[in-house]
């Protein structure tokens, strides 16, 4: 099994993993051209990659920072030498450009993005982190529908009645069905929507983790990614 991991300092990884426990973990290198693309951020602040099973595209998330960060924050697409991800060497990268953009960059601020993208074969979603309040999150993020063939966003959902207050990772296993990562409240959520996104359901899974041999101890993740393989299995990446 494959992942490819993006990290907030600016760099990329990808992960082998076998027989449950056997990894690997090899460096995503950037072409001169990437590279000096991505040298004019005040920090590479890569959030969420996401992969296209069905085209072999590849997505990348960036926050912003620094006086002009919506200059920099987006979503990018990246391009992999041969159109392999297996080269391990991103060649061009190029921001999307969603519509309508006052809508795209409306609550976006310093440090604060798209910590979720996913994907179905029709649609992405974008998940805005939350929203911030004199440094601390509040009670609700946003979900933008995008239709892939035009970029524009249709649809934007709040998650406040939802009661999840931060959106860290989303994944999409399947047409109008979203997993998500509230990483303040420590939860997983699936929602399933009909065709025109209204919401059919919504589940809500407790993230708590104990202590290994110390069950009376609560270590406190900091969950930031989703995803599934093709067996259902759900990887999450905790960063403490």
């Amino acid at each position: 099994k494959y992942f490819l991991l993006a990290d907030d300092i600016g760099f990329i990884n990808l992960l082998t993993l076998k027989s449950d426990s056997i990894f690997s973990i090899d460096s995503v290198t950037f072409s001169d051209s990437v590279s000096n693309y991505l040298s004019n951020f005040p920090k590479q602040d890569f959030e969420e990659i996401t992969y296209d099973k069905n085209t072999g595209d590849v997505y990348l998330s960036i926050e912003g920072n620094g006086e002009n960060f919506n200059d920099y924050v987006g979503i990018y697409k990246l391009v992999f030498k041969d159109e392999d991800v297996f080269s391990k060497q991103v060649v061009s990268i190029e921001k999307m450009n969603f519509k309508p953009a006052e809508v795209f960059y409306k609550y976006t601020n310093w440090n604060t993005g798209y910590e979720g993208f996913a994907l179905d074969d029709n649609y992405f979603y974008l998940g805005l982190e939350g929203f911030v309040n004199n440094y601390q999150f509040a009670d609700s993020a946003l979900i933008f529908i995008v239709n892939k063939s035009h970029l524009n966003i249709i649809k934007t959902i709040s998650t406040k009645s939802l009661g999840v207050y931060t959106i860290c990772g989303l994944f999409s296993d399947e047409d109008y069905s979203l997993w998500g990562i509230d990483r303040n409240n420590r939860t997983i959520f699936h929602i399933l929507f009909d065709t025109e996104f209204n919401i059919k359901s919504f589940s809500k899974f407790d993230g708590t983790t104990l202590i290994p041999g110390y069950h009376n101890l609560n270590y406190l993740p900091s969950y930031e990614s989703i995803t599934m393989d093709d067996d259902d299995n759900i990887y999450i990446v905790d960063d403490p």
